[in-house]
């Protein structure tokens, strides 16, 4: 489930945010509060496939034992997806 995506540009690219994002398997689930993709727009052009320039967010994962647990997580350079 993806509540919303939004997107504007940063500079000289694009910076996509998608909120309310819920992922869920048994009883083990991951919210993600906010996500914001920055994509590598001349890395995505000469491979042809998507990359990331940045991925940073904020996210609620709830396990069946545990509960639940918040943590951010910054910016981090992207990955080829």
């Amino acid at each position: 489930h993806i509540g919303a995506l939004t997107g504007r540009w940063q500079g000289y690219g694009p910076l996509l945010e998608l909120s309310d994002v819920q992922l869920q398997a048994g009883s083990e689930a991951l919210h993600l509060e906010r996500l914001r993709l920055v994509p590598d727009l001349v890395a995505s052009l000469r491979t042809r496939s998507l990359r990331l320039a940045r991925v940073g967010g904020r996210m609620t994962g709830v396990d069946g034992t545990q509960g639940a647990h918040t943590n951010t997580v910054p910016e981090h350079p992207g990955r080829r997806l």
